[in-house]
């Protein structure tokens, strides 16, 4: 037996030089190359095979794991088992033997025997090692949101240095720029996770990704210059198609910066939610404005004493809101018929219902109707009704 598990030690050792030195594995692969050769021959003398994994290479899978090795290491330790206990079988068939059964029915008996606990352990091995892996990232990921929690609670008793180890070297005090990055569609965080990468990437920065749990992330993007935001832009189509949406704080300095930029994008989350469907990309600096002002019954008062009968619900009362909104943005009707993509006579047959409808001095008022379309668009998409204690 020591021989074998030496001869098998060694063609693993060929396979995987550095697993032993570089990565302290001696001990624990010998007692599982051991441990798996005596229950293979314990289960061999029974007519059905009864396999469990043994305790070593549980412990074996679970350690190559710990070190972040690639799953493809249990592979090769395992092909290369293999392979050696085929030339041993071969060894073995052809030896004298009382046997009544003939070399090449014996070699097929224990070849048969033993490729299906190779299978098997090695099945059992990944699935021991995923477990692991998963575990490793939940307890990484509580570390995680514990010390991100702390400086978002009181980044001013936090040492800026410690901080930034503990978070894997990510530099708090380069500008900030914080995302809440969520998604619709249940299932495994590989695409969000995807989307967190590109938009590092697309920033030109470095990255910290934390799990608060549901299906968010919580994402900062570190850079050395203020970032150019304008170039998420590029990204809406990639988010819309993996159906997710993210929310996107202000780039701040330093440690302050860090939470500041997280509640925005924060507060940007909340009104984008309130969409239907919620819009791939939304960035405070965009809706910083209706974010401070809020929904409150006086705010809708305001709205419905500034754009009167706009405010209701109705497809024919939406589109005009949208075509008022664009002529105010655009400054003329021309430049609005084309983002509206409609012909400008029918932009203009829509301002001519629009006047008949706002109340009288609205022209005198396009910051304020400005402001009062934004808040519909925003809070009520629908349109805002008119019950009796918000009348004007």
């Amino acid at each position: 037996m020591a021989t074998w598990v030496d001869r098998t030690r060694r063609a693993i050792d060929s396979e995987l030089p550095d697993l032993t030195t570089k990565h302290s594995l001696n001990e624990v692969l010998t007692s599982a190359v051991h441990d798996h050769w005596v229950a293979f021959l314990t289960a061999l003398s029974r007519p059905d095979l009864e396999f469990s994994l043994v305790p070593s290479a549980r412990t074996l899978a679970e350690q190559v794991a710990a070190r972040q090795l690639p799953v493809e290491t249990l592979l090769t330790i395992y092909r290369a088992a293999r392979n050696e206990t085929w030339k041993y079988a071969v060894e073995t068939a052809h030896r004298p033997t009382d046997s009544t059964l003939g070399t090449a029915d014996l070699l097929i008996q224990l070849w048969d025997r033993a490729s299906q606990w190779i299978d098997l352990s090695l099945s059992a091995s990944i699935e021991v090692y995923h477990g692991a892996r998963a575990q490793l990232r939940r307890n990484a990921s509580a570390r995680l949101f514990d010390v991100v929690r702390n400086i978002l609670h009181d980044g001013s008793a936090v040492d800026v240095r410690i901080a930034s180890q503990e978070l894997g070297g990510y530099p708090l005090s380069s500008i900030n720029t914080a995302l809440v990055l969520s998604t619709s569609r249940p299932g495994p965080q590989s695409n969000i996770r995807d989307a967190a990468a590109a938009i590092a990437s697309c920033l030109k920065g470095s990255s910290l990704v934390v799990e608060p749990g549901g299906t968010e992330l919580w994402v900062w993007v570190a850079t050395r210059g203020r970032p150019d935001h304008g170039a998420l832009e590029s990204l809406t189509k990639t988010l819309h198609a993996g159906a997710i949406h993210a929310a996107v704080g202000t780039a701040s300095a330093g440690i302050g910066g860090f939470a500041l930029s997280h509640r925005e994008a924060l507060r940007a989350q909340e009104i984008a939610q309130r969409q239907e469907p919620p819009p791939a990309l939304t960035r405070f600096e965009h809706v910083a404005l209706m974010s401070l002002l809020g929904c409150t019954p006086d705010l809708d008062r305001f709205v419905q004493r500034t754009i009167g009968p706009l405010a209701a619900a109705g497809a024919p009362t939406a589109r005009m809101r949208e075509t008022l909104a664009a002529v105010l943005e655009a400054g003329s009707t021309e430049v609005a018929a084309q983002r509206l993509r409609v012909h400008r006579n029918t932009v203009r047959y829509r301002m001519d219902q629009i006047e008949a409808l706002l109340p009288p001095g609205a022209d005198d008022q396009r910051a304020e109707t400005a402001i009062a379309l934004r808040h519909v668009r925003l809070f009520h998409p629908a349109g805002l009704t008119t019950p009796s204690d918000l009348a004007p």
